[in-house]
């Protein structure tokens, strides 16, 4: 079975649908109505043409060609015809001459007969005494082209019917689709970071308003358990932090322990304050107010500013990093984020990574992408969604709190984009995406 999966396709079947079974029931009609003429003819043939020579009754022809004058002169031409022929052939009395033989029985005549004022008909033959055909002719058409007239009507008639169905089956779907963008544009803004967008209600209470009503009222309750979790976690993070930095300041004036745990204990507790730094910086991020301040930005020129600031990490560590790509391509944004997300995925490439680490800024079409690339390990495909969560650690046994990549995707989604993972063969590709502005385009 054919599964129609959008509403262009279910309007586009329903369109079909209605033409064939339109057209059929036009041609049903049609044929119909036909027959129903032939067979009112067939019988009024052969009541007049038993009228004039009953069965069984041996009517002599010079009788029989009186009676078929009479009628003739009675009846108006093409209205009812009548030719006798004797049982030799020859034509003895009637209002029509035709130019064939017709079969005994009932035939159908047309225009091609040329019979004056009939275009389509019907004919009895009869076989009477002695050899004689009596030959009846009526008309199926009260008019001429009467059949094509019909026609016509069908067509305009059904024709109308399938316009007005069709137009009105398009408004129904504009107006779906509309409703269905309506949404599909508040969830696309949420997802984006703007937890206030709803869809819009116009108090029609109809069914698509009670289903926004729903929704609206589903969001206003997800926009209210992120924000109760997100001031829990901000609260946490605040409460947390100053304990933390006052202990941090004891240790950090302890006299030297020749044990070192000192040392190590002032280490965690700075990896705990920076766990609880990265988690106010995500939250801020994802609150979207930054987006005010958003202005016209050049993303290769960001990435040379950030290579420069990593080029020492970068030749201590015997690597290297280039910048490659379209220095044109520019997107509305915050640089100063995007700078915090290129030093990260910098950082990263220069501490996981191996080989020389490539920046490059592409313009795809409506769309601004940095993709960054080094020469390590990389990522396994299953690991990858996990890499992108909040304190997503792969490896438990190396430094570092898990928020690098949280914070890359946090900023890449303030800016209406989206973060990949793939493989570099070998290594790491991270592949960042945002709308671009035209080029040589200003906010």
């Amino acid at each position: 079975m054919i599964e129609l999966r959008s509403l262009r396709a279910l309007t586009g079947a329903f369109v079909g649908v209605l033409l064939i079974v339109t057209t059929g029931a036009a041609i049903a009609i049609h044929q119909s109505s036909r027959a129903t003429i032939r067979q009112l003819v067939d019988a009024r043939l052969a009541a007049e043409s038993r009228a004039l020579a009953p069965d069984g009754v041996a009517v002599p022809l010079p009788a029989l060609s009186a009676r078929i004058d009479a009628l003739a002169r009675a009846r108006e031409t093409g209205d009812l015809g009548f030719e006798l022929i004797d049982g030799e052939g020859r034509r003895r009395a009637g209002n029509i001459r035709l130019r064939r033989s017709l079969p005994e029985g009932f035939s159908t005549l047309a225009r091609d007969d040329a019979i004056a004022g009939l275009t389509h008909g019907r004919a009895l033959v009869r076989r009477l005494a002695g050899g004689a055909r009596l030959v009846t002719v009526g008309e199926t058409e009260p008019i001429d082209h009467y059949d094509r007239a019909r026609v016509r009507i069908y067509l305009i008639g059904f024709g109308a019917i399938v316009v007005l169905v069709v137009g009105a089956a398009v408004v129904l779907m504009r107006a779906i689709r509309r409703r269905m963008r309506d949404i599909d544009d508040a969830a696309r803004a949420i997802m984006a970071g703007d937890l206030a967008r709803r869809v819009p209600v116009d108090g029609s209470g109809s069914e698509f308003e009670r289903t926004a009503v729903t929704v609206n009222a589903m969001l206003d309750r997800i926009e209210a358990l992120m924000a109760a979790t997100a001031q829990t976690s901000s609260a946490i993070a605040h409460e947390l932090r100053t304990p933390l930095t006052r202990l941090r300041n004891r240790l950090a004036v302890l006299p030297p322990d020749p044990t070192g745990e000192a040392a190590t204990a002032l280490a965690d507790v700075d990896e705990a304050l920076a766990t609880f730094s990265a988690l106010l910086r995500i939250a801020e991020i994802e609150n979207g107010a930054q987006r005010a301040g958003f202005t016209q930005v050049w993303l290769a020129r960001i990435a040379r500013e950030a290579v420069e600031l990593m080029m020492p990490l970068a030749e201590e560590a015997g690597r290297t990093i280039a910048v490659l790509g379209d220095p044109l391509v520019s997107a509305t944004g915050d640089a100063r984020l995007l700078m915090q997300v290129m030093l990260n995925l910098i950082d990263n490439a220069l501490k996981h990574g191996a080989g020389a680490v490539t920046l490059t800024v592409l313009h795809d079409g409506s769309e601004a992408v940095l993709v960054v690339e080094d020469q390590g390990p990389g990522i396994a495909a299953e690991a990858r969604a996990t890499a992108l969560r909040r304190f997503g650690r792969l490896d438990r046994t190396k430094p570092g709190h898990g928020m690098g990549l949280a914070l890359v995707d946090a900023v890449v989604r303030l800016h209406y984009g989206r973060v990949t993972l793939d493989d570099a063969e070998p290594g790491l590709r991270v592949i960042l995406v945002i709308p671009a502005l035209p080029a040589g385009g200003k906010v």
